[in-house]
């Protein structure tokens, strides 16, 4: 959170940058670059939802008092978000708010525990499966979740990337003395939102539930419900394996051999979630 309101100073004091400047920019600070990059992606999104989310579109134009009827709302939006929005602020209230929900233990995560202790005790009492046996799959799943966290950050990077390499090719291409045409843009032509609309309001209704799943139930929320259950299993683990004195007593090796895996782990974890929780919750921020 420092480092972004460290940016927000500099990006304040240094000029206005445009798609041509950000590569170089990028190349001489890289915070200062990622920062303008996914400031600018934030934006573009943004004023998308005019075509994507028309009904959203009009509520926020209506709060900053911006005619939604106008056929410069689009121009006049960006202006506005560039000009007043603090983004280091937006993605140090998106950190702090998952960092808390993460500490908080939820309904949800005791529900998923219970059941999976449930699974466990019928495990242990048909299939004679002790907890020492399914403690490699605590952490094989530990695993897939920061793939699936680390996955997801890299496919937000890549489109970020990607949408500011066609922003940099319509500059080169419509800069004085290139010889490439320019590069037609996405934005809706005026006048067409309200057909676009009508004739897309049988699809829409199709897919409301899936809408209401990706904006009731946020994917940072939800990998992090995941996490805290999985961190939850093998921190039991690890007092399973300290306090069973009578396996101490019978097979000190193999209960020295998981404590210092575990210590492992959890040294891991101590070292990669500081710096990839704020990254992903940041990134997750992006507007869909």
């Amino acid at each position: 959170i420092q480092m972004w309101e460290q940016v927000r100073l500099r990006r304040a004091m240094s000029p206005r940058f445009n798609a041509a400047t950000v590569m170089s920019v990028n190349a001489m600070d890289s915070d200062l670059g990622n920062h303008i990059l996914w400031r600018r992606y934030f934006i573009s999104k943004m004023v998308r939802w005019q075509s994507k989310r028309p009904a959203t579109f009009q509520d926020l134009m209506q709060l900053l008092g911006v005619d939604p009827s106008a056929e410069d709302t689009s121009e006049s939006f960006h202006k506005i978000l560039d000009r007043d929005f603090c983004f280091s602020e937006y993605l140090a209230l998106s950190v702090e708010s998952g960092v808390r929900d993460s500490i908080q233990v939820h309904v949800t995560t005791w529900c998923g525990v219970l059941l999976l202790f449930g699974a466990f005790a019928l495990l242990h009492r048909f299939g004679r499966i002790s907890l020492m046996a399914l403690m490699p799959s605590f952490s094989g799943i530990l695993a897939i979740v920061l793939a699936v966290m680390r996955a997801l950050v890299q496919r937000t990077l890549v489109s970020i990337a990607k949408r500011v390499r066609t922003s940099h090719a319509e500059v080169v291409a419509a800069s004085p003395g290139s010889s490439l045409p320019p590069t037609p843009r996405e934005e809706p032509e005026p006048g067409l939102e309200n057909s676009q609309e009508e004739g897309q309001s049988d699809a829409s209704k199709d897919k409301r539930w899936q809408r209401w799943l990706k904006e009731q139930h946020r994917r940072e929320i939800v990998m992090f419900r995941f996490l805290q259950v999985v961190l939850f299993l093998n921190s039991y683990a690890l007092a399973q394996v300290l306090l069973d004195f009578h396996e101490w007593a019978n097979n000190p090796e193999s209960s020295m051999l998981y404590t210092s895996l575990f210590a492992l782990l959890f040294a891991f974890l101590a070292y990669h979630l500081p710096d990839s929780v704020p990254v992903f919750l940041g990134i997750m921020a992006m507007p869909p």
